[in-house]
């Protein structure tokens, strides 16, 4: 071990990474398959959690039919809009950019459409300033997708919903729509299939 560390650890010759080896650690088929099932994991167990706590937040996240509902969605780029709108299932939203906004500027957007939600994807210490500004009642109608530490949200409860992935993930939007849509009538009715099971 001490000869590990004398090779290693020497501030004689200390050794720089290579930023290419790295890279390629980052970008290996390995890791980007450890990374997609973790992401799925996650959000899975937020569809089990919504399924036995329904009511657990201030505004129940409960709709039964997406199409009446407005999602206005705030990221710091569109990637995750972009993946957000690959979803299958069509949900009526649009997109602003996180950077050019002030929760007052939410404020007033859910002020003006009482079917609307925010949906604002945390990437930073930026967009979580943001959100822990907006008032009490923006809040409960305000979902959060965090990618950053759970730190950065003051008080997770004043929320619709806080989702903590803790890491990017470029499914990380379709993820969320999918789960949204989990939480419809539609999504929570029961097949054929479980009607016949219970007969």
């Amino acid at each position: 071990t001490l000869k590990i560390k004398r090779q290693f650890a020497s501030f004689e010759f200390p050794v720089v990474p290579d930023s290419k080896n790295i890279l390629n650690v980052v970008r290996s088929q390995g890791i980007q398959s450890v990374a997609q099932k973790t992401i799925e994991k996650i959000f899975a167990s937020y569809k089990a959690r919504a399924r036995s706590e329904p009511r657990r937040h201030n505004t129940k996240l409960d709709f039964d039919d997406l199409s009446s509902s407005k999602f206005l969605i705030y990221s710091l780029n569109e990637s995750f809009y972009r993946s957000f709108k690959t979803c299958k299932q069509k949900i009526n939203s649009h997109f602003e950019n996180i950077a050019q906004i002030s929760a007052d500027h939410i404020d007033l957007a859910l002020s003006k459409n009482e079917l609307a939600y925010a949906l604002v994807y945390i990437s930073g210490t930026g967009s979580a300033r943001l959100v822990n500004a907006l008032s009490d009642e923006s809040a409960k109608r305000t979902i959060l997708v965090n990618s950053e530490s759970q730190s950065l949200i003051h008080n997770p409860r004043r929320f619709a919903d806080v989702l903590d992935i803790y890491f990017k993930h470029p499914d990380s939007g379709a993820l969320t729509a999918d789960y949204l849509y989990s939480l419809t009538a539609n999504a929570r009715a029961p097949s054929s299939a479980d009607q016949n099971k219970e007969k």
